[in-house]
């Protein structure tokens, strides 16, 4: 920001911009989604959708981004990691908000090497206890205990073993190592992650047995209808859109293949209609 005063706030005349960063219509976006929190920035009052707007506007600084985007979430204080991504569903907002009030406890190497439930290829393992440990510490710890992952492909094309699943365990995590890249594998950890977190829970967790039948039954009944269609496919870009920023905001590289595309939805789409009506 320009035009700081002692306290460091903003005159609040300023005129907003007509272009933002990503980061800043993020904060925004997070505002609106918040009903525009009445707050208080050194002593400038955001008390309308306007004073937020023309705050966020000449927020321009990182350290002056996380302040705003904590005042919206009702935060004592923006941590280094606090970003737009981070919280830009509605279940992230709140398990934001778990994580502070059961203490913040950021999850440790330790933590993660002796609790993170893992089946498959020890490489890949490794691979996601690194990608995991430079993640926001509160989606570190949510899937630390809800997350089980799992990868095939570096050195076994299957993998079968016997296992009691952790009790809390509601999101399954499925990474394929089989290009063995790296770089390429940590990106992939990220995103996927950041869906992890992202993501609600449905009102009711599907058992494995119903959980591919319920996806199905989804895309079918989108396949009977263009709008609905058009729809779910807007729904689905939208997921890896803001599944891909939370990465990038993690450290990783865009991912152009991590989910299927509309071309591969609708030539499933046109294979259930076939088989099913």
């Amino acid at each position: 920001m320009t035009d700081h005063d002692g306290a460091g706030g903003v005159a609040p005349s300023t005129p907003a911009v007509s272009w933002l960063s990503d980061e800043q219509r993020g904060l925004l976006a997070v505002a609106e989604a918040e009903g525009w929190p009445r707050a208080q920035y050194g002593p400038h009052a955001l008390d309308s959708a306007d004073a937020w707007r023309a705050l966020a506007a000449r927020a321009t600084a990182p350290a002056e981004q996380r302040r705003l985007l904590a005042l919206a979430l009702g935060l004592d204080v923006g941590a280094p990691w606090l970003a737009a991504p981070l919280v830009a569903t509605a279940a992230a907002r709140q398990r934001l908000r778990d994580w502070y009030s059961a203490g913040a406890t950021a999850p440790s190497a330790d933590d993660l090497v002796r609790n993170l439930a893992f089946i498959g290829c020890e490489e890949a393992r490794t691979l996601t206890l690194d990608a995991l440990l430079g993640i926001a510490p509160p989606a570190g710890d949510y899937l630390l205990k809800t997350a089980l992952f799992a990868s095939v492909g570096w050195t076994a094309r299957g993998w079968c073993m016997r296992v009691a699943l952790p009790a809390a365990a509601r999101v399954v995590i499925l990474l394929d190592g089989s290009e063995r890249d790296p770089i390429g594998f940590r990106d992939l950890v990220l995103h996927e992650s950041a869906h992890g977190w992202l993501e609600p829970d449905p009102a009711e967790l599907p058992s494995p047995a119903h959980a591919a039948n319920l996806t199905g039954a989804a895309l079918l009944g989108a396949a009977q209808n263009p709008e609905r269609m058009r729809a779910y496919l807007e729904r689905s870009d939208d997921r890896e859109h803001r599944a891909d920023a939370l990465a990038l905001a993690w450290g990783a590289r865009p991912m152009e293949n991590a989910a299927p595309g509309r071309e591969a939805w609708q030539a499933d789409a046109r294979r259930l209609t076939a088989m099913y009506g």
